[in-house]
């Protein structure tokens, strides 16, 4: 099982930088008080720019690595909610894409990040 399995995000719209998804919060994704983990919307956050950045690579020898990330939670989301999260492109060259992630319960804001994802050469994972 993959993150974006365990997290159960679901992918609703992919364009050449923007991404859209869905996530629901659930007993898994939530901390002691039964609140959403603010791990699982870092999580969240970094995986919707990690596609966008995947989507933006014209080649089959680099892929995208999440290096920086900025957060801030701006509201508490209890369980059962289902989350919708936005990444947009904000700054793109050839080997560093800057994302601003905005995540949302309902039409709430509850959660923004910077996302900052460098392009590598595949083989520096193996």
């Amino acid at each position: 099982m993959n993150l974006m399995d365990f997290f159960e995000i679901k992918v609703t719209e992919s364009s050449e930088g923007y991404v859209e998804a869905t996530m629901p919060v659930k007993e898994q994704h939530t901390q002691t008080h039964g609140y959403l983990h603010g791990g699982a919307t870092i999580a969240f956050a970094e995986t919707l720019a990690g596609i966008g950045s995947s989507n933006l690579i014209k080649n089959e020898k680099e892929v995208a690595a999440g290096t920086h990330l900025e957060s801030d939670h701006l509201k508490p989301v209890k369980l059962g909610a289902k989350l919708v999260g936005e990444a947009s492109i904000i700054d793109f060259k050839s080997h560093k894409h800057i994302w601003e992630v905005k995540v949302y319960d309902s039409d709430t804001l509850i959660h923004i990040s910077k996302v900052t994802c460098r392009i590598v050469a595949k083989n520096i994972f193996k």
